[in-house]
């Protein structure tokens, strides 16, 4: 093959992967925004009160807005479980379970492919009973949507403007006050006793709950005060974090 025909075939390949690279961008940017339309729409429905009637002003009569809208929700697909919002951030979503921890991370909330995958509950929590530690999966793909947001709380002027996070389940408006901010990993395989935190989803006991809470708020990058002296329930939210091979960032909160 002659120097003439050589440069030309690289430069062909040059342009293909221009190409291929430029409709891969285009994609992604795509993928993006059809992720925040669909989110804004299904936002719009959970955060409408305009329907909602009472029948008296008696306060703890009225209905509860939220509630009757997740249920309404929960019509375009029935593994969405609950709703989770801090104020003031982009964390404002739909919450999923199905009977694994893969499925959600590449689809969204009507099941249909997305990269940037849905807020989804651990497989192992039990609704029924219910389970002591609500645990809650996101990514962070650094592009604003899901758990993005949580790195923020690195900052800890940060987590005083955004101390508060709201869970509305299909029973109950609820509210937790962060105790913990910490990093972890996802291990490939137990060692050294690391302490495992995805691992506990229900306690056996008081001893081993308490436990749970003091290793987290021994990890926090700021330390946070609250005295827990009461067995309530734990929402914990991770998502990753790349500061270290399989990096976690993780938020611990106690319902108020």
């Amino acid at each position: 093959m002659t120097s003439k025909r050589v440069k030309k075939v690289i430069y062909i390949l040059l342009v293909i992967i221009f190409l291929v690279s430029i409709i891969y961008i285009i994609n992604y940017f795509i993928n993006i925004e059809k992720s925040k339309t669909e989110i804004e729409d299904i936002r719009k429905i959970m955060d409408n009160n305009s329907e909602i009637k009472e029948e008296n002003n008696t306060p703890s009569e009225k209905t509860n807005y939220k509630i009757e809208n997740l249920k309404k929700i929960r019509e375009q697909n029935n593994e969405i479980i609950a709703w989770i919002n801090i104020e003031g951030t982009e964390i404002n979503y739909p919450i999923l379970q199905t009977d694994n921890n893969e499925y959600y991370l590449t689809k969204n909330y009507k099941k249909q492919y997305d990269m940037n995958g849905s807020i989804f509950l651990d497989y192992r929590y039990n609704l029924e009973k219910p389970s002591d530690n609500f645990l809650v999966y996101g990514h962070n793909n650094n592009n604003g949507l899901m758990f993005d947001n949580l790195l923020e709380y690195e900052d800890e002027s940060y987590y005083k403007m955004h101390p508060i996070i709201n869970l509305t389940t299909l029973e109950e408006d609820e509210t937790y006050k962060i105790i913990a901010v910490f990093k972890s990993k996802a291990y490939e395989k137990i060692e050294n006793n690391e302490f495992i935190y995805y691992n506990y989803i229900d306690f056996e006991n008081d001893e081993q709950y308490y436990d749970y809470i003091e290793k987290c708020k021994e990890r926090s990058l700021y330390k946070i005060e609250n005295n827990i002296n009461y067995r309530e329930k734990l929402l914990t939210l991770s998502t990753c974090e790349y500061s270290r091979d399989n990096g976690r960032f993780v938020i611990l909160a106690i319902k108020k």
